[in-house]
């Protein structure tokens, strides 16, 4: 009799562990389906008006919700040190996963249970776009639509895609908003032509834009920057020399004022516009402008 209970209780227990996997694939499956990425939302940022001249250069950005200072312009490319830098110190694998990292996720469980407090998220970069587009609370209940939100952004956007919503909504200190005010803001140039220690700064703010704020806690920042180049270092995208270089540059904080040419024309653009948030190219000539303005001063 002792014999053939082993049998049953084999049988019994197989059942029990294909009605647990049922019963997750049908979670796994409806979850999918529920929590459905913040497509439509990421198509608005906090941002005012953008006025540019017929070439494209801007002329006015006016400051959005809140006087924040957002910038949506900032076009992606994995050559650029502000994305190197990204990838380096928030997300390693982000070329390889698909909005979630399984090693990172069994590695903060780890971390977490050792130490017995959480001091380790394992959110992804896409993860974090999705909670930039649509705040939301830390609680496990967004982090588990989070998690399937990030996957399903992945089927929609590409790569570089979300490193654009990422990195234009990224909060950067004061009022700054995205990488290019950011850039700005702080450096007084735009976010392509970023050193790589102004740019290993900036990206180092992002965890704490307040703690890490440069013209505040200077030392702080230095200390955080330290860690996004040796994270590069690490990953091989920078070389010994380029780090030590990087190290000891010495940031010089120059804020740039706001773009705000030809005011009067500007100033009739913005009235003719029904919205309060948008990038728009006008008909203003800067050449023709320029020299009609020299011509009146003149006379």
């Amino acid at each position: 009799m002792e014999h053939q209970g082993h049998p049953r209780l084999i049988k019994r227990l197989l059942r029990a562990c294909g009605l647990v996997a049922v019963f997750l694939a049908l979670v796994w499956g409806i979850s999918f389906l529920v929590f459905a990425p913040p497509l439509e939302a990421s198509r608005t940022y906090p941002s005012g008006i953008i006025l540019r001249d017929r070439t494209g250069a801007v002329i006015r950005v006016g400051l959005g919700p809140g006087d924040q200072d957002c910038r949506p312009f900032y076009k992606a490319d994995r050559r650029d040190w502000v994305v190197q830098a990204l990838v380096a110190a928030e997300d390693k694998r982000f070329w390889s996963h698909h909005g979630i990292d399984p090693l990172s996720i069994l590695r903060a469980i780890r971390q977490n249970l050792s130490t017995g407090r959480r001091i380790s998220g394992a959110s992804t970069i896409t993860s974090q776009a999705v909670r930039l587009i649509t705040p939301h609370p830390r609680t496990f209940f967004w982090k588990y639509a989070e998690a399937f939100q990030a996957m399903r952004m992945e089927g929609c956007l590409s790569k570089d895609e979300i490193l654009e919503q990422y990195l234009n909504r990224a909060p950067l200190g004061s009022n700054l908003v995205g990488i290019e005010a950011g850039a700005m803001g702080w450096f007084g140039k735009p976010a392509k032509s970023l050193s790589l220690g102004e740019a290993a700064l900036l990206i180092g703010m992002v965890q704490s834009p307040t703690r890490f704020r440069p013209d505040r806690h200077l030392n702080a920042a230095l200390k955080r920057r330290t860690y996004v180049l040796d994270r590069m270092r690490a990953l091989g995208l920078i070389t010994p020399e380029q780090r030590e270089g990087a190290e000891s540059d010495s940031p010089v904080i120059r804020r740039a004022p706001r773009p705000f040419d030809y005011p009067f024309f500007a100033d009739w653009a913005q009235a003719t516009l029904t919205r309060t948030s948008g990038d728009f190219i006008t008909t203003l000539d800067p050449t023709l402008q320029n020299a009609t303005q020299t011509f009146i001063e003149r006379r």
